[in-house]
């Protein structure tokens, strides 16, 4: 196969009816007058193309999982509420969320949890949409986040932080997450050197996942997905030359009597 190292799969879950015209209940707000880019586009646009952009010699490289809670909240028609609001208004919303079982967070932070807004000042009422990159255990969220109940919440953990642009950097040196937050994003990563780089200006000149062009086909081929999980082929070439066989059934042509 030609161009192997080029290739992605998307794997579309919940594809919706393009009539559903409705803003969603967690819709950040465009003050610009113009049109809000794509939500997934935004959100790749903080990650490295690099991260996905491997084709090692296995059957896919590193995943990328995209879950569109405003899209799930407007067309299940759960309820619009905010993390600050009392557990009993946000179970609707808990338990009518349909996310296929993928994760979006590092596994110490539960957004679905009762305790997620006192621990970390947010939870899953206030996330719009969320990228998750296993390989990397960075989290990508958007949506309408306090950004006085986050900095209290990760100041009372003895997190220090740091303008930077439009995001506030939260580090400590013994917890294995970092945080960068705005009042429209918040991105966790295991590292400040992994935050400064999602965080940086989309003019410097390191590409971004969502600038692949083979990403951007698939992307705008989908139509407002619950979510979807992004894969990248692997080397299928190099993987049949390390293991001395193709893994995989031959193209041949049978006659039979």
């Amino acid at each position: 196969m030609k161009n192997q190292k080029s290739l992605f799969l998307v794997l579309i879950f919940a594809i919706l009816i393009s009539s559903c015209n409705a803003a969603g209940p967690k819709a950040v707000e465009d003050t610009t007058g113009t049109a809000s880019p794509n939500p997934a586009e935004e959100l790749l646009s903080y990650i490295p193309a690099e991260w996905i952009d491997q084709h090692p010699a296995e059957a896919n490289g590193p995943m990328l999982y995209f879950l569109d809670f405003e899209a799930m909240s407007r067309d299940l028609d759960l309820p619009d509420v905010s993390g600050a609001d009392d557990r009993q208004a946000k179970l609707p919303l808990i338990t009518g969320i349909a996310n296929q079982g993928l994760p979006f967070t590092p596994d110490r932070i539960d957004p679905m949890s009762g305790s997620s807004f006192s621990d970390w000042g947010w939870d899953i009422a206030d996330v719009s949409q969320a990228l998750f990159c296993p390989d990397k255990n960075v989290s990508i969220l958007r949506g309408l986040f306090s950004v006085e109940s986050v900095t209290g919440a990760l100041g009372g953990k003895g997190y220090s932080s740091v303008q930077s642009g439009k995001f506030i950097l939260f580090t400590e040196p013994t917890e294995t997450q970092s945080f960068a937050v705005s009042q429209d994003m918040i991105l966790i990563a295991p590292s400040r050197d992994e935050l400064e780089r999602m965080v940086q200006p989309k003019s410097s000149t390191e590409d971004k996942a969502g600038d692949l062009p083979q990403v951007r086909q698939l992307i705008s081929l989908s139509d407002s997905p619950h979510g979807f999980i992004l894969i990248p082929s692997g080397d299928l070439t190099v993987m049949e030359e390390r293991l001395g066989f193709s893994p995989f059934w031959d193209q041949r042509s049978y006659t039979y009597d």
